[in-house]
């Protein structure tokens, strides 16, 4: 595996919030050939496909990667809020960014170590707007090509484990979405599953009152990480079977870019869909109660 040297200085106004190392560090980078290509692990990451048009894609998105290496602190307080701290060596990134963030911005990232030819170590990694620190789900490991790769050796798949991460992974499910967006809308909207993290979580208990988290989403317009749009979308969701019940009133929760819940009552008559509008957007959850 060739790889290259290249000189990297944090910036400065990030050391004083403790986010990244704050002294110039030397670091390698990997080769463009190194990473080309389909690698494997567990969920969302099999596989993660490396093109050559500089853009990468799993299974929520493609987005483009960046060969520059460097190191980052991250808090794991998204695995159970131990509120640990380490330091990541990484070799390439993925998304809109990772330097020079300030504490008014809002970014995530998924940052990749080569741990040996062919094998790769992987954090998904966010800064909330507001916050002073990245934080993680636990790091998994990827392989370029399992064909040739002993049984016993392939990466294991993560499962949660502690209270907060199976609350959090209950909600989630990889059924399809099916959705239905009204032709009025000016823009165009994606819907995935996706787990969210403790922070969303907190925000939407604190508006549930006597209902269920049933599953959350991601919710994205013109399918961009935008979180507020000038005109509102009206958007059809069904029901996922499982959660279908006869006289159950569902309602969709959207937390805002700084972390304000807002719920949104269904709109149709229909007890196998939910019929909502918004203007604000990324994490979502479908809640539900019971009527007598």
């Amino acid at each position: 595996m060739k790889r290259k040297g290249c000189f990297k200085k944090i910036a400065a106004a990030l050391c004083a919030t403790g986010i990244l190392v704050c002294t110039p560090v030397t670091a390698n980078a990997a080769e463009e050939e190194d990473v080309l290509g389909a690698w494997y692990g567990p969920f969302p990451y099999n596989p993660v496909i490396f093109y050559e048009d500089g853009t990468a894609q799993d299974y929520f998105n493609t987005r483009s990667y960046t060969m520059e290496s460097g190191s980052l602190a991250i808090t794991y307080d998204k695995s159970g809020g131990t509120g640990e701290t380490v330091t990541v060596d990484y070799d390439l990134w993925r998304g809109e960014k990772i330097e020079d963030v300030s504490v008014d911005e809002y970014a995530d990232a998924v940052i990749y170590k080569i741990i040996e030819p062919g094998k790769m170590q992987i954090w998904n990694v966010s800064k909330q707007k507001g916050s002073d620190h990245w934080s993680s789900y636990p790091p998994a490991t990827i392989i370029k090509d399992q064909s040739s790769v002993p049984e016993e050796d392939k990466p294991e798949a993560w499962e949660p484990s502690t209270p907060d991460e199976l609350k959090r992974y209950a909600a989630y499910s990889n059924e399809k979405v099916d959705f239905t967006t009204d032709a009025k809308n000016s823009y165009p909207v994606s819907i995935y599953n996706a787990v969210q993290g403790p922070l969303c979580f907190d925000s939407f208990e604190a508006v549930l009152g006597n209902y269920v988290i049933g599953r959350t989403y991601n919710i994205l317009p013109s399918d961009q990480i935008i979180y507020q749009m000038d005109s509102k979308a009206r958007i059809t969701l069904n029901i996922p079977t499982a959660l279908q019940k006869d006289n159950r009133d569902f309602r969709m929760i959207s937390v805002t870019e700084n972390g304000r819940p807002i719920v949104l009552k269904d709109l149709d008559s229909d007890q196998n869909t939910i019929t909502f509008e918004t203007d604000t957007y990324y994490a979502f959850a479908l809640i539900y109660k019971d009527n007598k």
